[in-house]
């Protein structure tokens, strides 16, 4: 009767330290993967956009975008400054970028992006906000379409400075992962709205 109940003791004992491992096993691979969430929030989100031209709406699906990193050298002073490309046509190569529009369904938008003065050119891409108004921080925005026979062009220049508005933001970079919301218009003619993913491509 002892010898069993001594058997029964050590079984007990086996399975609680078992239970405890495993707890404690759980409990270290949650700690481990929160750490290794990225606080820059950089994983990729849907790359949809909301398009309004000239009283025309369409939704797109664009595909991973191009977020250049370009210096911009005047005599020993250089800033830097950003290109964003978004496209449901590839645009992986700079190639891509230029390629004439083949279809109605496609489209293609640039956005010229400009860092705060006096940013470090070898500062990594970070969370920041671009403001469409003050001319300072979006530049221009192109957007390039298709009507059946020709590329037409849709410059946000054509709009007055007071009259453009919204923000393009980058909400999260890591690697060579960027992540961002574009909510602008310019006058009536234009408007993109929507979320992005692109590839960060720094200078060579």
């Amino acid at each position: 009767m002892l010898k069993e109940k001594s058997k029964i003791k050590k079984l007990l004992i086996v399975i609680c330290a078992c239970l405890i491992f495993v707890a404690c096993g759980g409990g270290a691979g949650t700690g481990s993967n929160s750490d290794s969430k990225s606080t820059s929030g950089a994983a990729s989100v849907p790359s949809k956009l909301d398009i309004t031209l000239y009283g025309k709406s369409r939704t797109v699906e664009t595909k991973r975008g191009r977020f250049e990193v370009v210096v911009r050298r005047n005599g020993d002073l250089a800033d830097s400054y950003y290109w964003l490309y978004l496209a449901n046509v590839e645009i992986s190569t700079e190639d891509d970028i230029n390629k004439p529009l083949a279809s109605p369904e496609d489209v293609r938008l640039s956005f010229e992006l400009f860092r705060k003065p006096g940013t470090d050119i070898s500062a990594p891409v970070t969370i920041e906000s671009f403001d469409a108004k003050t001319g300072g921080g979006v530049g221009d925005t192109l957007i390039k379409t298709h009507d059946g026979s020709r590329v037409i062009d849709s410059y946000a220049h054509e709009a007055p400075l007071t009259e453009r508005k919204g923000t393009v933001k980058i909400t999260g970079a890591n690697g060579d992962t960027v992540t961002g919301e574009v909510d602008v218009a310019y006058g009536d003619k234009i408007a993109v709205k929507g979320t992005f993913t692109a590839k960060i491509l720094m200078p060579k």
